[in-house]
């Protein structure tokens, strides 16, 4: 299930060490993306990352890999303003099938990326409920 976590929505398949599969739904204003040189749409984007999460001191550190290939970066939902109402429907839509995303992930990106498209898509049909204006 995806948690909130400030005005974004994450969730972890295991709560620290190497190797955290860690998701996130967030809003982007989108703009020029400086690591692809792609102008990317403003609105609401999912993407799963491989993490290292520590904890020390009361104090928690989560660092990556840049580059590492091994990632999921995908436009779900275009909104011209941040809309917290919107981010939580897509959160109530993706969240229960979350961790079957993140498992398939593991093993197959392509059949990850499906999943996900299917979730948002059942039937072929546009994303459920969510208008994009």
């Amino acid at each position: 299930m995806l948690t909130q976590v400030r005005d974004r929505f994450e969730y972890q398949d295991k709560p620290e060490g190497e190797g955290v599969y860690k998701a996130q739904l967030y809003y982007s204003k989108g703009g020029m993306n400086y690591f692809n040189y792609k102008d990317e749409p403003r609105g609401i984007y999912f993407g799963i990352s491989v993490v290292k999460i520590e904890r020390s001191n009361g104090m928690v550190i989560e660092s990556f890999m840049m580059f590492q290939n091994k990632g999921l970066k995908t436009f779900v939902l275009p909104l011209e303003r941040k809309s917290a109402p919107r981010l939580a429907k897509m959160a109530a839509l993706i969240g229960p099938k979350v961790a079957e995303i993140v498992e398939l992930f593991k093993t197959d990106q392509n059949a990850a990326f499906n999943r996900l498209h299917e979730v948002l898509h059942p039937a072929g049909n546009g994303v459920l409920g969510i208008q994009t204006a």
